[in-house]
Formats: structure tokens, sequence, C-alpha cells
């Protein structure tokens, strides 16, 4: 799935990223037992939680985008 968003650019990538951000905060907000929840919503608001999330899904797609980059480069 990899080359395909190559070929296609950045916003796939995002896009994934940003899916893959909101599976895990569904799944630690949703499908998490309480006691083993990591908390943050204690002592954040909600509009912080979303940033963190954000920061998550960019993290993400950086991270991708660089290993993609790198890796293309050994190709050539």
């Amino acid at each position: 799935m990899g080359d395909r968003l190559d070929r296609i650019g950045p916003a796939p990538t995002l896009a994934a990223a940003t899916a893959t951000s909101a599976l895990a905060c569904f799944t630690d907000y949703q499908l998490t037992p309480q006691r083993l929840k990591p908390g943050y919503e204690k002592r954040l608001s909600k509009p912080a939680l979303a940033v963190v999330y954000g920061a998550f899904a960019a993290g993400l797609a950086v991270g991708a985008l660089l290993t993609r980059a790198r890796d293309s480069g050994r190709r050539t």
C-alpha cells in the first residue's frame, strides 16, 4: 500500500495517519476498560486532547513520508 500512496502524493498518507489516530482515540476512550484508560481526559480539555491526537497523526504522517523518501533514495 505504501507504494501506491507514494505515487499519489502526501495527502493519502496524511489521511491514513489521521484515520489511524482516530482509531487510536476510539480505542482509548470507547473500547478500553476504565481502569486501563490513559487518563489524559482528567488533566486535559477536549480541545487539548484533539491537539494531542492531531499531533500523533502528524507524527505518523511525517515519519511515513520521511521513511519513504529515504527508502526511495536508496533504490536509485
